[in-house]
């Protein structure tokens, strides 16, 4: 699949997050976003981009499913568009491949 079509869905599934859903959506939405920033800085490692590499880094951090942050709910609307927005502005800048 097209890295950018990923990370357009996680924008989504992240502004989808800022409304009150069941809390399985939001354990579903650690694994993408956490895959997701995984997927770029493998793709950032690559084009030696250091830069965005600590932002997605961060990120995988922020969202991993296996030691979950825990912070409210609040805090995490904010949370979520912001790394909605990083996320825009990082595939926009960034080369991203077709595919794999």
């Amino acid at each position: 699949m097209n890295k950018k079509v990923v990370v357009l869905i996680t924008v989504l599934a992240l502004f989808l997050g800022i409304l009150r859903l069941p809390y399985e959506y939001y354990v579903f939405l650690r694994w993408l976003v956490c895959g997701t920033a995984i997927m770029l800085i493998f793709s950032l490692k690559e084009q030696k981009e250091k830069r965005w590499l600590i932002v997605f880094s961060f990120i995988a951090l922020l969202f991993n499913p296996i030691f979950p942050v825990y912070l409210e709910k609040t805090l995490w609307i904010l949370i979520d568009v912001i790394i909605g927005l990083l996320l825009i502005i990082g595939m926009n800048s960034m080369k991203l491949s077709e595919g794999r």
